[in-house]
């Protein structure tokens, strides 16, 4: 037994040893420092590393590059403002543009919207109740001042009048009859016939007729007056613009919402024109003035009108003043309700200077302008403002016209420094 089992253990000796000596031939470069063979996830890892950093030293290469050269261009593109300016710091002084005041114009205008109105506009009701009996008038139709327009049937009104006037002559007679005997009455007093008692009583009976007849006759008057209510007369010459009624309508005396109306007349020959001056302009307003007006629709035709009153003070909230203008309608080219375009042209006896507005700095203290004198120097001096244009601003005080502003005076530019007016160009 002991035999066979050191048999069997010659062949896995020399298995072993074959196996050992085939490690044994492995090549050289397959190992490791240690003379153990290298693994395969170590070489990757390795070639990884050095693929990643030649990628980010190319990145930083061409990142230097790009700044090399948009510095290398910026220099170029203000090498003459360097130049400038290295000049200047050598003298001392830094580089300023200047910019002289100017006139403006002696004519100038400005526009402004508005809303045509008719000159006068009335809205008819009736001052009696009836029916409509007819209308005269319609939409658009004309009329001329007291023509008829319309006539409202009203029947209590009639028979009242007549009853008015019956009673009038009742109390005419009562009065003659009174008169007749108080005439009577007095003479018998004079022959001491009768009592001065029987005397009163006569003249007071006389006096009440007489109070009679004068209350027959206002309630005649005012009977009369409400049957001509039963007439619309026109207020004016004008257009019938709205119709409200028809033929048998009934209507009810009043006016405003508690009745409704029968007609709405305008006087539309002459228009009124509204519109809100600015507190900037005010001062060219005047009473009588001409002012030129267009309408989009119209664009070939030029309209004149002349300012006929201002409101002669400023809305406090808006600043503005109500100034109305009126025109002739040109046979109805211009109708109430249209928007136009007021055009003013005025007239300076002496324009103001007009300066840009980059020269003027906004102070606590006010607005100041920055000075370059003769001797190179610069001075602040205070300057009020007039109107406001945008990208230029009037000064109305301060200024004599020949001064050299700076332009953008900034807080470097002090009192006194010595600056270089740059060249143009």
């Amino acid at each position: 037994m002991e035999s066979d089992n050191h048999r069997d253990e010659r062949p896995s000796r020399r298995i072993s040893a074959a196996a050992g000596n085939h490690r044994a031939a492995a090549p050289a470069a397959e190992r490791g420092p240690t003379g153990s063979a290298a693994r395969p996830e170590e070489k990757g890892r390795k070639q990884g590393s050095w693929k990643w950093f030649w990628l980010i030293a190319i990145g930083v290469a061409i990142l230097l590059a790009a700044l090399a050269v948009s510095g290398v261009l910026g220099l170029r593109h203000n090498r003459q403002e360097r130049e400038d300016t290295a000049k200047a710091v050598q003298a001392g002084a830094m580089t300023v543009q200047v910019v002289k005041p100017s006139r403006s114009p002696a004519v100038f205008d400005f526009s402004l919207p508005g809303n045509a109105e008719a000159l006068s506009t009335a809205t008819l009701y009736a001052r009696t109740n009836g029916y409509l009996k007819r209308r005269l008038k319609d939409i658009g139709d004309r009329a001329e001042t007291g023509e008829l327009l319309a006539e409202i049937d009203a029947p209590e009104i009639d028979a009242q009048l007549l009853q008015s006037r019956a009673q009038l002559e009742q109390f005419r007679a009562a009065q003659g009859i009174a008169q007749v005997t108080f005439d009577r009455e007095k003479r018998l007093l004079e022959q001491k016939v009768v009592s001065k008692q029987e005397y009163d009583q006569s003249e007071a009976a006389f006096n009440q007729a007489v109070a009679n007849v004068k209350a027959a006759e206002a309630n005649v008057q005012n009977l009369t007056v409400q049957q001509g209510f039963e007439k619309i007369i026109a207020p004016f010459t004008g257009v019938i613009t709205t119709r409200f009624l028809d033929t048998g309508a009934l209507i009810a005396s009043g006016g405003g919402s508690t009745a409704p109306s029968i007609y709405t007349m305008v006087q539309s020959d002459v228009l009124r024109v509204y519109i809100n001056v600015p507190q900037a302009y005010v001062a060219n307003i005047n009473v009588g003035q001409e002012v030129d007006v267009s309408v989009s629709e119209i664009p070939q035709k030029v309209f004149k009108g002349k300012v006929t009153r201002t409101a002669g003070a400023l809305d406090p909230t808006a600043r503005t003043m109500r100034t109305e203008i009126q025109l002739p309608s040109e046979g109805g080219k211009l109708v109430p309700g249209m928007y136009l375009t007021t055009r003013f042209k005025v007239e300076q006896a002496e324009p103001a200077l007009v300066v840009p507005a980059n020269t003027v700095d906004i102070r606590r203290e006010g607005p100041r302008v920055a000075l370059v004198g003769a001797d190179g120097k610069v001075s602040y001096r205070q300057v009020k403002l007039g109107r406001d244009f945008g990208i230029t601003i009037e000064i109305v005080d301060g200024l004599h016209g020949d001064e050299d502003l700076v332009v953008n005076p900034t807080t470097d530019l002090v009192e006194g420094a010595k600056v270089e007016i740059a060249k143009a160009g």
